[in-house]
């Protein structure tokens, strides 16, 4: 069963993050026998972090696909993702 996992990366330098993703997809496809799926990636540039979402079944598997990219990771999360607004009915 895969979960979901957070990645969350200190980040000073703006284009950090877009390098990240370059490597992260090349590394997950390299070592897709971990059964890793990179998602997509976020970045808050007023605070210098970025965040990184995967699917996959372990988190350290996870850990392994970002020490193969040469992302430095501050911490792995699982998170689960909820459903958004639900409209109102119509009046």
């Amino acid at each position: 069963m895969s979960r979901t996992y957070l990645v969350e990366c200190y980040s000073p330098d703006p284009t950090a993050p877009a390098d990240a993703v370059v490597r992260l997809t090349t590394a997950t496809r390299e070592l897709r026998d971990l059964r890793v799926e990179f998602l997509d990636g976020m970045v808050l540039p007023g605070d210098d972090v970025a965040f990184y979402r995967f699917s996959a079944t372990d988190p350290a598997a996870v850990l392994e696909v970002c020490v193969a990219a040469r992302v430095s990771v501050s911490r792995v999360s699982e998170y689960v993702l909820v459903a958004g607004p639900v409209s109102a009915p119509a009046r």
